[in-house]
């Protein structure tokens, strides 16, 4: 019971990273809905990576578009015909009073 409960809490955080649309196994799509706050063509292939991008995904690539609010943060880079999404949700500020 406290394995399946502590499992639950772990995966929480992962479903607020979630895609809207379904994407493939290697974590990429078409996209069809929203692009523009993605910064990406409707209907280009795009891929979604829940990590900060590499200083090598920066170096050779451009940058579309730059995001963040209270909740997610997120830069889209194209890389020769490769649209790449690299998605973090913002750390919660802790008060520490």
């Amino acid at each position: 019971m406290k394995s399946t409960l502590l499992l639950g809490l772990l995966l929480i955080p992962l479903g607020a990273l979630a895609h809207p649309g379904r994407t493939a196994s290697d974590g990429c799509h078409y996209c069809r809905t929203n692009c523009d706050y993605w910064g990406v063509p409707h209907n280009q292939r795009h891929c979604h990576y829940y990590e900060d991008p590499k200083p090598e995904d920066l170096k050779y690539s451009k940058v579309i578009k730059k995001y963040s609010d209270d909740e997610t943060s997120f830069v889209t880079l194209l890389h020769d015909s490769t649209y790449m999404t690299f998605e973090q949700p913002q750390q919660k500020k802790v008060d520490s009073h």
